[in-house]
């Protein structure tokens, strides 16, 4: 016998009329809160409120709030596990099972669902499209006993195109049997650690009844707070140097960060060896950094918008070719360039024209040569420094 599929007949925006060959029974769309089910409501036009649900155009829809159902407590299982015992540990039941939340607004919404589900046509989970709305939903659904068909309706906003689209595209529950899956062995996980490394702490280390809860998210995030706390408690105060170039009325700082001693500050904001010939109007370096005593470093200049880089390398001449290439929007010219019996490889990176790159590629030479001793011997005046002892 072929089925009779229900038809949804639309007016601006609005589901004005619903054809359904059993008008006896209805479907129930069961959301994760009553704010998204009255959305819901609006856009099916089910605009009969009821207690506990909407009704109207052959839908009923109600909802949970938060988790309705949780995991059996543990003497739920064995009536000798509810007294705490190293002996029992660690507990391990045969089979998990859910109940319901010991709240009387939860229970008797939960029995506003079940009474719907009983006389449903179709059962349609309108749960968060993620793994803890899964979860919620699919343990309401196995707690009312609920064996009928179940959809799913999988969106991602609330406006009233996305939930007319996703009504008109609902899914099959058993395509995300396996979200469920996770969200279950998650909430299996939690209660295997935090019932019975609970239990065992606070035996073991707990004093004048004192419960030591331990968590699978609780404790690693508590082992954060008392170690940030240490760090504080046995901080030392050292004067430490930040290297900030001001451009624009506004401060950069240098990407390196801190430095605990004023000579490798002093290392990195030497004066360029390296100066161009030619540059295009407007640009001017927002950036120098010094890599080492031999003439390798790297230097950004920008005119407020575009920006380009230029880097010099000795280690990379001899293994790369000279090349002009795109990427997008985005430039690079290699050339090389041989002073002092050393090859170096000058490369300029950005998003300027190839041949204003190649410009300023061949406009580059060194200024002056690599000192022959240590950095720090001959290092040119240093951009302006900012020594401050840190905060914790």
């Amino acid at each position: 016998m072929e089925e009779n599929i229900p038809q949804l007949h639309l007016r601006k925006g609005q589901i004005v009329s619903y054809t359904e060959s059993n008008q006896n029974k209805m479907k129930v769309c069961i959301a994760e809160k009553p704010s998204v089910a009255r959305e819901i409501a609006s856009i099916l036009g089910a605009n009969q409120r009821h207690d506990g649900y909407f009704e109207g155009n052959g839908y009923q829809i109600t909802w949970t709030f938060g988790h309705l159902c949780t995991l059996y407590t543990p003497d739920d299982y064995k009536p000798h596990w509810k007294r705490w015992d190293l002996n029992t540990l660690p507990m391990l039941p045969d089979k998990f099972d859910t109940k319901l939340v010991g709240n009387s607004g939860v229970q008797k919404q939960f029995n506003t669902i079940k009474k719907l589900f009983d006389q449903a046509s179709l059962v349609i989970n309108c749960g968060d499209a993620g793994q803890e709305g899964e979860l919620i939903q699919r343990w309401v659904i196995k707690q009312a006993n609920y064996t009928g068909k179940v959809s799913r309706l999988w969106i991602s906003s609330l406006t009233s195109e996305a939930i007319k689209e996703g009504f008109e595209n609902l899914k099959n529950s058993e395509d995300y049997d396996n979200l469920y899956y996770a969200g279950s062995s998650r909430a299996i996980g939690d209660w295997l650690l935090g019932m019975n490394a609970t239990r065992l702490y606070t035996l073991r280390y707990g004093a004048a009844k004192q419960v030591l809860s331990v968590g699978r998210v609780q404790t690693p995030t508590l082992a954060m707070l008392v170690k940030r706390y240490k760090e504080i408690l046995h901080f030392k105060s050292a004067p430490y140097w930040e290297i900030q170039t001001l451009y624009r009325d506004t401060v950069f700082n240098n990407e390196q960060g801190r430095f605990l001693n004023k000579e490798d500050s002093q290392i990195t904001t030497s004066a360029s060896r390296w100066s161009t010939q030619w540059m295009p109007p407007g640009f001017v370096m927002a950036s120098h950094k010094l890599v080492d005593n031999q003439g390798q470093e790297s230097m950004m200049f920008t005119d407020g918008l575009a920006v380009f880089s230029v880097f010099i390398d000795i280690d990379k001449a001899r293994s790369l070719p000279a090349i002009e290439a795109n990427l997008g929007a985005t430039v690079a010219v290699l050339t090389k360039a041989e002073i002092n019996n050393q090859e170096y490889a000058i490369c300029v990176v950005g998003e300027i024209p190839r041949a204003t790159a190649s410009q300023i590629a061949s406009a580059i030479s060194m200024s002056s040569p690599p000192p022959p001793s240590s950095p720090a011997s001959s290092s040119p005046s240093p951009s302006p420094l900012t020594s401050k002892s840190p905060l914790p």
